[in-house]
């Protein structure tokens, strides 16, 4: 299992998702960013 979030604060985290290419006995990741993770500034109680 691949998560290419943040594992301390995941909701924060960028959005992104993880590519893997896999010919033959090689396998490559790549993440791939899809924005500006989210901002929580303004909540309140």
């Amino acid at each position: 299992i691949m998560c290419p979030g943040s594992p301390t604060v995941p909701r924060l985290a960028d959005k992104s998702v993880i590519e893997l290419t896999i010919e033959g006995d090689r396998v490559r990741g790549q993440v791939i960013s899809l924005g500006a993770g989210a901002c929580f500034g303004g909540m309140q109680k």
